[in-house]
């Protein structure tokens, strides 16, 4: 009997030591694949999505007021419709590139499972919805399984800010607040749009120099941007103002980017950009519906998809895209 226990013994350490030895060599050249394995395991079995409170839900947009509202906070379609576009893999992986950047990882691995193709529509609606990730930079990479096309990994790029980044979010986020501040004693959606316009074209002079960085963060802090920075930054201090405001892009003579925002009675084109004028302002494309701003404006991309501007009650009368 004691031969046989240790018999037993014997094959049970043979069968253990294999099955290490396997497992080592396995992980060490088959590890992504291993990751793969442990993914889908976990994801078909105990599959879970964000699900927000219907308090919590309803308090949104005093939050958003508040100045309080987080990035996972993107749910509401409202302020972040570039979300609502995606499938339900795709706004997962939406949120895993969102984590990433806020802890400055310099790749994601998906955390379901998404095709070469989907990689471009999710993280340019990622930098659409959310310009406050400034230094997230629009250049990315990813590497796939050539047999499936499935995506294992993104690789995140971040512009020359990251190397200060604690700093710069600080007085970036001071510069924000400045003006989110005085917005907030006037009392009309309207009147706090039209503060929010005059003042970022009276502060950022527009220079093509920073064409290869256009974060909101030279806006704001260098004053000098392209029309994706005027864009952004009136972006996102409406959205903290608690009014939906979107990213455009199209064509404008060349490329150009800016703003879909709603009022009270629909939603309305703001070109900042286009009413900076050299020695003034000017209100040619504030608050102008489709018609009018498409005479020399056209979206393309994602924008495409938005929902269209149709408003009339705050119609800007000085505007002469209607004649």
């Amino acid at each position: 009997m004691k031969k046989i226990f240790q018999f037993i013994k014997f094959v049970l350490l043979i069968a253990v030591c294999t099955a290490i030895l396997y497992g080592g060599y396995y992980s060490y050249n088959y590890s992504d694949k291993l990751i793969e394995m442990i993914n889908t395991f976990w994801y078909d079995r105990f599959d879970s999505y964000l699900i927000i409170d219907d308090n919590e839900k309803n308090n949104y947009k005093e939050l958003l007021k508040s100045g309080q509202v987080q990035n996972r906070d993107y749910i509401d379609a409202e302020f972040y419709p570039y979300y609502a576009l995606l499938n339900e893999s795709q706004k997962e992986v939406y949120y895993d590139i969102i984590e990433g950047a806020n802890e400055y990882k310099q790749s994601i691995r998906p955390s379901r499972k998404i095709q070469v193709d989907d990689v471009k529509n999710i993280y340019y609606a990622v930098l659409y919805d959310h310009p406050e990730l400034f230094w997230l930079n629009s250049k990315y990479s990813y590497e796939y399984y050539h047999d499936t096309n499935e995506v294992i990994k993104i690789n995140l790029s971040y512009t020359e800010v990251i190397n200060n980044i604690e700093y710069n979010r600080q007085i970036f986020d001071e510069a924000i607040n400045s003006i989110v501040d005085v917005a907030k004693t006037y009392s009309l959606d309207y009147e706090k749009e039209k503060y929010v316009h005059d003042t970022l074209i009276s502060m950022i002079t527009y220079d093509e120099e920073y064409k290869d960085d256009q974060s909101a963060f030279n806006a704001m802090i260098t004053h000098r941007a392209v029309c994706a920075g005027y864009a952004k930054s009136f972006q996102i201090i409406m959205t903290k103002l608690g009014i939906p405001t979107y990213y455009i892009t199209g064509e404008a003579k060349g490329d150009n980017a800016w703003n879909l925002i709603l009022l009270d009675d629909g939603y309305y084109n703001v070109d900042l950009t286009w009413d900076d004028q050299i020695d003034r302002t000017i209100y040619k494309y504030y608050n102008v519906n489709d018609t009018m701003i498409s005479k020399d404006h056209t979206r393309k991309e994602l924008s495409v998809y938005l929902v269209s501007a149709e408003g009339s009650k705050y119609i800007n009368s000085y505007s002469t895209l209607g004649e």
